[in-house]
């Protein structure tokens, strides 16, 4: 069974949550692990999610609403 590192990154607009998730997953993909990222917004296609996708990361979105009032699609993402 494979051990999963969850890491959970929340703030404010601009903050550089995105900035800091790209290059969090370039430096665990470096370490030669796999990286997957959820990302989520109150719309679907989010800008975020497609930049990530365009530097090559794997990356699902939860939309509509906050992680905690749609835990069971986080659960699902991660799946």
């Amino acid at each position: 069974m494979k051990r999963i590192q969850f890491v959970m990154l929340g703030g404010f607009l601009g903050a550089g949550k995105t900035t800091t998730m790209s290059k969090l997953a370039a430096h665990y993909k470096s370490k030669g692990l796999n990286v997957a990222l959820v990302t989520n917004d109150q719309a679907v296609n989010l800008v975020d999610t497609n930049s990530l996708r365009s530097q090559g990361l794997t990356v699902e979105e939860v939309a509509g609403a906050c992680f905690c009032c749609k835990f069971d699609e986080l659960v699902d993402r991660i799946g």
